[in-house]
Parts: C-alpha cells; structure tokens; sequence
C-alpha cells in the first residue's frame, strides 16, 4: 500500500495519463467506442454487462475468497478482448450503495462515486442506464457524472425536456455493419417506481415508452425475423418488471436486467425473449456472446467470475494504480469529515471495556480469543487502506455508533490521556490546542508503531493460532506502551456477549438466560457480519451457486473454533439439542 502521507495530486493525473493509452483501457467516448465493434469484421462479438455495483470500487477483504473490484474485471475484460471485440454495458444501480446519501459521510460517498464513474470510462463503459442508487445525491451531481465521463445513457421514457438534457439520454441507440451485415439495437428503460421521491417524476412508464421506441427502431429498420438483426433492452425495474415486458411485447432478443439480482447463470426464456441478470458488487460479469454469422439462435450467455486472481492477469494491471491512488485521496477525505463530527464520546464517562480489561478476570477466554484472526481483525482494513472507512470498520471492532463506544475512526483508540481531560470536566476530544496536537502526535505514532511492526504479517486469515496469538500479544505491548485506556479495534469481548457497561459490578444481562439463549444471542451477533454476501460458505446454495439458507453445520464448526472456554458448555447444549 502506498504511503499516506505522500501527495497524490500529481500521482493521480500520471495515472490518468497512463490509462488513456493503453490498448484494452481507453478514454474515447462512448459512442466512437462502440462503433469501433466492428472495425475488423469480427464473426462474434461480445456484449458484457454489469449492475448494481453499489458504490464499490475494489473487492472487500473480509469474504475468504474475494470477488469483484474494478481491478479484477480489468484482468476479465482483458481476457475477453483479447478473444474478441467486447462492448461493455452497465444497467445501473451503481454509484452509491443506497438510493439516500447520509449527511455526515456525503463527501466520501460522493468521492467514492466519481472515482468509480472514472474506473468505469476507462474500462470502456459504452452504455449506460441509471437505476435508483444513481439519483442518491441528486440529478445535477449524476448529470456531472455523465457527462464528465461521456457516459452514453440510455433512457427511453424521460418525462421532460429537462431531464433529458441533464442527462444526455437517448431513448435508443444502434450499432450496425455491412461486414458481416449486422444491426446492434438498444433500448434503454428507468423504472419510476423504484427510484427515490425526487427523481419519480422525471421518467414515465416503461411500457408505454418502450412501445414508442420499438416504433422507432422498425421504422429505422429493424426486423425481429431478419437474423443479422438484435434487441437489447436494458431495464433497471427488476425480474418480475422483466417477465412481464417479454410478456407483453415479445420480439426482444435479450433483456439484461438490474435490481432484484436475480442471478441467473442461463438465461430465463420467456415469449422468446432471454432475461439475464447477475450479481452485485461486480462479482460476476455476464457475457453474451453473438455468432454473427449464425442464426440468433447459437447466441450464447455465461458469467465470469471476477476473482481477486484476475487482477493479475494484466502485468501492470492500470486499475491497480488508480485504486491505491484514489483510496489514499479517500482516506484524507473519510478523516476531514470525520473531524467534523466533532467529539465521539457519549457524554457519559462510562467507556464500553475492551479486550485487556476483559483478559485481566477471564485468562483463558483471552487466551482462546488471541489465538482467532478476531483479535486481528482491524489490520485486514490496514492492509487494505479502509481503516477509515467506517462501514468496514463497524465489523473490525466492538462499540462503532454504541454510546459507550466510539463514532469516528480517530476515536478507535482512546488514551488515558484523554480521559483524565474527561475526568476534569471536559468531554474527550474538547481539548486546547495544545491538547489537541498532543493527542494527534500520540495518535500517529502509535499507528506508524503498528503499521512497522505488522508490515510483514499477510493474510490474517493465514496465520496460524500461534502466530496469530504472537501477535496478539505484542499489539497489547504496544497499546501498554502508548497508555491506551480503550482499543475498539478488532473483533473482542463485546462483539459477541452482551454485557452491561459497569460489569462486573452491576446486574449481568447474561444471568438468567438459559444457555440455548445466550447461544442464540452470540449467534445473531455473529450473522450480523458473517451474512451471505461476506461469508457465503457459510449458507447453502441453490442451483444457481446463490446463497440461502444458512447452513447450520457449518456455523456451529466456525463457532466451535472461537467459541471461548465458558460457552462451549452453550454450544454443546445447543448442539445436542439439535
């Protein structure tokens, strides 16, 4: 990972430079993109597409086998130009992870999206459709997107002029050859009804629209019967929205989808239109691939799985460098409107107890506990450069938005220096300035003491119970040696069990359970993280490799193995009881 202190200004305009020459990355518009198909009479071409990428730019660190990022799928994209000419379409859902923006993290969100439409361009994104997450921070700002990529949207039931013009939509568009004679439809459609209050009235219904377009295409030229012909519809109203368009219309060759991630690994024939959708988070691209010189019947359609390998595929791999670039601008942007949120403290001196304090009356739950990747958690974020990013954060530590803990990620670790400011009458983080320079010196030095010392260590995950408990043991040291009253960091005590902030000298929210109780409580606080997007071996899967159902086996193995001494007699029970 790249220094953080270095300036990145610079560095980030080289990378642009950079990427705008390569030969499977380009920075052309998207129209001269897309008619540049084909430029060599190619006898199959390729259509890839994504959605619903909520806002995620890089693939996270915590599944145990990574997917997604846009550097892998630059590895994919590489893979697949250099078979055959590939059009790269994307069908929304895909700036911000949410269809609202919250006030206090708008500027890293917003950062996070423009970089994102940036990584995009330069994969030769050529069409675009803009589902509901896209409206998120409002139309000028999607409008800014667009048009500073020179994204080509596609949007068939634009309700005004106005919105029309913001977004520089086309109801549709095509791409033809007479080498082989080949006519490329697309239609684009945005379902109001999904998108947020706002942004409702600026789209009408997509089947009224899409009648006035299909209009427009067999006026143009288009014949459903003539086989060098093709229909795309590119719709963000989900699967059900889908079915009952191929229901209603018919003569619509593919139907790529968004929304419901109905995850489809063959296609749904429906009236003899095909309906594909894939996963979010760039997990898996879809891939149709056209025999031009074949009936549209030999059309085919397969996922590629983008895994973190891919990345590697290209050597240098461009995406990788304008990622370290934009996570260090990241970093510095998450940190600035943090400071603005001002104190993290409860405005109770009462702080929730952390593992040392735990360790000192439960020895042997401490010693099972340092010896899981739960203690090392928080520097799966370090080697990934999100250990600002509070969404990552919030299951890399115990207390994140608790009153007892801590609301910012300057706060993850409090100094008993800011507590005997506290105890003198003044909230943590209030302090002089000279206070306030103080405490961030010790802040950063505690840091760069853990980033040396840990420098070497890989994958967490990796490391084995003795390693992990190594390491474990020297973080406490450091947190010794730098007076640390409270580290949140990492996953601990108080992730799991449920205890009052004045344990041991008050009620236990324990007693009184039964142990299947207590058992069920750990469990959900377990499944809060370890859901199925993040750890999907944990579920079973349908035919399609979609995760469902948890799998309960497999939870009570992950259980078992960091269960502490004093719940195993809960997971035994539990257990037989099943």
């Amino acid at each position: 990972m790249p220094n953080f202190l270095k300036p990145t200004r610079f560095l980030s305009a080289i990378v642009l430079l950079g990427l705008s020459s390569c030969t499977y990355f380009s920075d052309r518009p998207a129209e001269s993109r897309a008619k540049n198909l084909f430029k060599d009479s190619p006898k199959e071409v390729s259509i890839v597409f994504s959605h619903n990428l909520n806002g995620e730019t890089h693939s996270c660190g915590c599944r145990q086998f990574p997917l997604g990022g846009l550097a892998p799928v630059a590895g994919v994209m590489h893979e697949l130009k250099s078979e055959r000419p590939t059009l790269y379409l994307d069908t929304g859902n895909t700036f911000f992870p949410s269809t609202t923006v919250p006030g206090h993290v708008r500027d890293s969100l917003s950062f996070t999206a423009e970089n994102l439409a940036k990584g995009l361009r330069l994969l030769d994104l050529s069409f675009f459709v803009p589902g509901a997450q896209d409206f998120a921070a409002g139309d000028d700002f999607l409008s800014k997107l667009i048009k500073e990529n020179n994204f080509n949207v596609l949007a068939a039931n634009t309700a005004n002029a106005r919105i029309k013009g913001q977004l520089n939509a086309k109801p549709w568009t095509k791409i033809e050859s007479s080498s082989p004679q080949v006519k490329l439809y697309f239609i684009g459609l945005v379902s109001p009804d999904l998108l947020p209050a706002h942004a409702r009235g600026h789209f009408s219904s997509t089947f009224d629209a899409f009648e006035k377009a299909y209009a427009e295409i067999v006026q143009d030229g288009f014949n459903p019967e003539d086989p060098t012909h093709r229909l795309f519809v590119l719709s963000t109203g989900g699967m059900n929205h889908d079915i009952e368009l191929a229901e209603k219309f018919g003569n619509i060759d593919w139907i790529i989808g968004s929304h419901s991630q109905s995850f489809l690994s063959a296609p749904r024939n429906i009236n003899g239109s095909r309906i594909v959708q894939v996963l979010s988070r760039n997990h898996y691209l879809g891939e149709i691939r056209l025999k031009l010189t074949e009936s549209k019947a030999k059309d085919t359609y397969q996922l590629h799985e983008v895994a973190e390998s891919k990345e590697f595929v290209l050597d240098p791999n461009p995406l990788s460098s304008f990622l370290e670039s934009y996570l260090v601008d990241l970093r510095n942007v998450q940190l600035a409107e943090q400071e603005r949120m001002g104190a993290s403290f409860a405005s109770t001196d009462k702080l929730m107890q952390t593992a040392s304090s735990c360790i000192d009356c439960h020895a042997p739950q401490g010693e099972k506990w340092m010896n899981t990747a739960h203690s090392m958690a928080f520097l799966t974020l370090k080697q990934a450069n999100e250990a600002s990013n509070l969404s990552c954060i919030e299951c890399h530590s115990a207390g994140m938005g608790d009153p007892h803990g801590f609301q910012r990620s300057q706060d993850l670790v409090v100094f008993r220096s800011q507590l005997q400011t506290h105890h003198k009458g003044e909230a943590p983080g209030e302090d002089t300035d000279e206070e306030t320079e103080k405490l961030r010196t010790i802040r950063e030095n505690y840091w760069e003491t853990i980033r040396q010392e840990f420098s070497e260590v890989g994958s967490v995950r990796a490391l084995r119970p003795e390693e992990l408990r190594k390491h474990s043991a020297r973080w406490l040291e450091i947190d010794s040696q730098f007076e640390v009253a409270h580290n949140f960091s990492g996953v601990q005590c108080m992730s799991c069990h449920d205890q009052q902030v004045d344990h041991p000298f008050v009620w236990n929210n324990d007693e009184g359970r039964t142990p299947q109780q207590r058992y069920q409580s750990i469990k959900n606080n377990c499944l809060s993280c370890h859901d199925a997007d993040q750890s999907p071996e944990w579920f079973h899967r349908d035919e399609r490799g979609v995760a469902q159902a948890l799998n309960e086996d497999v939870f009570q193995e992950m259980y078992h193995k960091v269960a502490c001494p004093s719940m195993q007699e809960d997971y035994e029970d539990d257990y037989d009881e099943d």
